[in-house]
């Protein structure tokens, strides 16, 4: 599935943002929990995205 999105992992500010293609700023996916981002996957038909937090796996709904 493709998706008109992009959604960038920001480790820094511990967050994910989400932006349409044509750079216009749509959301942002940030808790206090994510203390160590390291990567993230995106399942469209559940309207997920899933992120690696260390050793731990969070999931967060797509708000788009």
């Amino acid at each position: 599935t493709t998706t008109d999105n992009i959604y960038i992992l920001d480790k820094k500010r511990k967050r994910i943002i989400e932006y349409t293609k044509e750079g216009k700023f749509l959301n942002q996916y940030i808790s206090d929990s994510f203390s160590s981002l390291k990567d993230f996957t995106i399942d469209f038909t559940n309207k997920k995205i899933y992120l690696l937090n260390g050793n731990t796996v969070f999931s967060i709904d797509i708000q788009s």
